[in-house]
């Protein structure tokens, strides 16, 4: 905040040359900081984070067999090629879209359709690329994507899958 301060027989719409003016710069003394957000229940996190994070550690004491770390690299490799075709789907809905402008909303759909899944692939693949190394991170990639698109992701049907299948360490 900016406080002026003139001398008292001088206004400020008076064009005198001579009128000095002096600029003090208001230091709070303190600001408060409000919460983004409410605390659920005991700790910073909410359910969904936590679940997440929860997820996140259970695949981290599991131990994977080299078979399965193939699988994620054919898999990703599978993933990967069909991600063209649907790049080839993708340049049509481009065109349809470019010619209604990009205005006509029903021209736009199989675009926007084609993007998501395109993008999605993307993701999955570098997640299963990366899971051929190092599981946990590559499924943590692949989580953390789906978090940040708001998509609830069921913890119990990946413990289901992955950790009845593998021993734990």
């Amino acid at each position: 905040m900016v406080i002026e301060k003139f001398p008292p027989n001088k206004r400020r719409g008076n064009e005198d040359d001579n009128v000095e003016h002096e600029t003090h710069v208001h230091h709070p003394e303190f600001i408060i900081l409000e919460e983004d957000r409410e605390k659920e229940g005991e700790g910073e996190f909410s359910k969904q984070e936590f679940a997440y994070l929860h997820t996140f550690h259970n695949l981290s004491k599991v131990n994977f067999p080299f078979f399965f770390r193939l699988l994620a690299l054919g898999l990703s490799c599978v993933i990967f090629m069909l991600s063209f075709v649907v790049l080839a789907l993708l340049s049509i809905g481009v065109v349809v879209g470019l010619m209604g402008l990009f205005r006509i909303e029903e021209m736009n759909k199989p675009m926007i359709r084609f993007w998501t899944i395109y993008r999605r692939m993307l993701v999955f693949s570098l997640g299963l690329f990366v899971a051929m190394f190092s599981p946990p991170l590559g499924f943590a990639l692949i989580l953390v994507y789906l978090f940040l698109l708001g998509e609830p992701v069921d913890g119990g049907l990946l413990q289901k899958i992955f950790l009845s299948r593998f021993r734990s360490e």
